[in-house]
């Protein structure tokens, strides 16, 4: 027996390395801000201060309703 959660956890990196992580860390830009769009968190990460390079806030966990901007730091 296995267990799946079904709330996402991100790493304690940057936006954009969270979603590279899908890809072993080598997505392309344009890779990235596809799986963003299609996730429906572009307009949200577009809107933070650094962008895709806003680091998740330690101890945070964003799920689909958990999604607001306390969750994440920016930081260059």
């Amino acid at each position: 027996m296995g267990l799946v959660s079904q709330e996402p956890v991100l790493f304690n990196d940057t936006i954009r390395a969270n979603i590279a992580y899908g890809r072993g860390g080598n997505a392309a830009e344009a890779e990235i801000l596809t799986a963003s769009e299609l996730a429906n968190a572009h307009k949200f990460t577009s809107s933070l201060q650094h962008g895709y390079r806003s680091r998740r806030a330690r101890g945070s966990v964003v799920g689909r309703t958990k999604a607001k901007g306390s969750h994440c730091t920016s930081h260059s």
